[in-house]
């Protein structure tokens, strides 16, 4: 019912659903929980700066070989 109402906008049927459960076993906020994924240090425009030099000195670099650059 959601889905046709709003549509591409909505959720899938799968999400709400892992929604439901989370808010039924306790959950009481929206917001999303901390990652211990990639800190956003790495989108520091110093680091953006430094790896544009990199590249332009060296264009075809590697993600690899960029990545062990200093």
């Amino acid at each position: 019912m959601l889905q046709q109402a709003f549509e591409d906008e909505a959720m899938s049927r799968t999400q709400s659903h892992e929604w439901y459960i989370c808010f039924k076993e306790g959950r009481t906020s929206i917001a999303d929980n901390e990652s211990s994924g990639r800190s956003s240090t790495s989108k520091k425009e110093e680091n953006i700066q430094k790896v544009r030099k990199v590249i332009r000195s060296n264009c075809r670099l590697t993600v690899r070989e960029l990545s062990e650059e200093d």
